[in-house]
C-alpha cells in the first residue's frame, strides 16, 4: 500500500518494482475451454506469481457532471453550439455565440470534451440579438436565431473553409460567397411537424425540443413560407374534429 503524494511517474514506477515479477518460463493459460473460468481465467493455479496494477486517476472536481464553470465562447460548432475550453477541454454550450462569457453547468461530461446547458450570460456578446420567435429557447427547428444575420453568414463561410482545409487537406481555395435571401425570414418552402396529443387530448403538432422527443406546439413559424402557417392550424383543427 503506497500512500503520499508521488508524482505521476514515480509513483508508477514505485508500483512496478513491488509488484513485478521475473521468470524463465512465464505461465501460459490453457486454451482447452473446459479449463477456463469466468472471463477466460484458468482455473489451475498459475506457476509463477501474478502482478495487478492498479492506478487510480484522481479527477478534476470540477471536470465532473452537474459542476458550474465559467466560460468564455470563442466559436461555433457545424450545429450552432457555442464552443468554449475549460482547462484546455472543449465543452459545447447551445444557445451561445462567439464573445459571450457565460456560466455553464457540465450536463454530460467526457474525458476530453464536455456538453454544456447555459445557465447564465455573464457578459453578453456583440454577435448576441434577441431571437424574434418567442419559443426558441425552447424549439429544435433553429439554432442560430440569438445570433445576428452577418455573423451568421460569416461563421458558415468559415465552417465550409474550415471542412476544405482541416478535413479535405485543401488549401487557398476560392470560396465565393454565401447566396443570402432578401428576408432573414420566411424563407423555409418545406415543413414536416410530428403530431401528438397533449394529457387533456388536444391535437399538438410542433418540432421537438432539442435532445427530446417533447414536441413545442406551435401554429406558425417565422421560419417557414407565412402561407404555411393557416394550413398548420387548419389542419391541427381538422384532426381534432375528426378525431383522429
Amino acid at each position: 500500500m503506497f500512500r503520499g503524494g508521488f508524482p505521476f511517474s514515480d509513483f508508477f514506477y514505485a508500483i512496478a518494482v513491488l509488484h513485478g515479477t521475473e521468470t524463465d518460463e512465464p505461465y501460459i493459460p490453457t486454451k482447452s475451454y473446459n479449463e477456463l473460468g469466468p472471463f477466460g481465467r484458468s482455473k489451475k493455479k498459475p506457476k509463477t506469481s501474478q502482478a495487478y496494477l492498479i492506478l487510480i486517476i484522481m479527477t478534476d472536481p470540477n471536470w465532473q457532471q452537474g459542476s458550474l464553470v465559467e466560460l468564455e465562447i470563442t466559436g461555433l460548432s457545424n450545429s450552432g453550439e457555442g464552443l468554449g475550453r475549460f482547462q484546455e477541454r472543449v465543452v459545447f454550450v447551445p444557445d451561445t455565440v462567439t464573445g459571450d462569457r457565460v456560466l455553464v453547468r457540465l450536463v454530460r461530461v467526457k474525458q476530453q470534451y464536455a456538453q454544456g446547458q447555459l445557465q447564465e450570460i455573464i457578459s453578453p456578446s456583440a454577435h448576441r440579438v434577441s431571437p424574434p420567435c418567442i419559443v426558441a429557447d425552447k424549439c429544435g427547428g433553429c439554432q442560430w436565431q440569438h445570433i445576428d444575420d452577418t455573423f451568421q453568414r460569416e461563421s458558415k463561410q468559415q465552417q465550409i473553409i474550415d471542412a476544405l482545409e482541416r478535413i479535405g487537406q485543401f488549401s487557398e481555395i476560392p470560396i465565393a460567397p454565401l447566396l443570402v435571401t432578401p428576408n432573414n425570414f420566411e424563407y423555409r418552402n418545406k415543413s414536416t411537424y410530428p403530431l401528438a396529443r397533449s394529457s387533456e387530448g388536444q391535437v399538438q403538432a410542433g418540432y421537438y425540443r432539442p435532445q427530446s422527443h417533447k414536441i413545442i406546439n406551435l401554429n406558425q413559424c417565422p421560419v417557414q413560407d407565412p402561407r404555411l402557417n393557416p394550413l398548420l392550424a387548419e389542419v391541427k383543427q381538422d384532426i381534432q374534429t375528426q378525431g383522429w
